[in-house]
């Protein structure tokens, strides 16, 4: 079973969808364009080796826009739970992928400066999920 990597993200279409305080990316898949929603995933910032995906809806109330789903590990995991919520199959795109590595290191870059600048109080503004 393969693991995970940014690379497959990118490669069934997830794109980048970092706006938040976390200190690594996230990437979201459209899975219903009249509803605003999608599954968002980022990896596990804890000791296990897995990635964490939500599903979001874009046209909820800020406080409930996300509702966890489930922590999985392999391609074979998320291509299931894609192919369980969408009912139909995953497909592969291409894509560029020296200019994918550069975006995922700005991203990766602006997710830990973001970070930075709210811990140490330098970043003002709506914390999300805050009051």
């Amino acid at each position: 079973m393969k693991q995970i990597t940014w690379e497959f993200l990118r490669s069934i279409g997830f794109r980048f969808t970092s706006h938040g305080v976390d200190n690594t990316p996230h990437m979201i898949l459209p899975v219903h364009q009249n509803q605003e929603a999608g599954l968002e995933i980022c990896p596990n910032n804890f000791t296990r080796p897995d990635w964490c995906i939500w599903l979001r809806s874009d046209m909820a109330h800020s406080k409930c826009r996300f509702c966890f789903l489930r922590y999985v590990k392999t391609e074979d995991q998320l291509t299931r739970l894609i192919e369980a919520i969408t009912d139909s199959p995953v497909q592969r795109e291409e894509f560029d992928a020296d200019r994918f590595a550069e975006s995922l290191k700005e991203e990766q870059a602006d997710c830990l400066r973001r970070y930075k600048e709210y811990a140490l109080n330098d970043r003002w503004g709506r914390v999300p999920g805050g009051l």
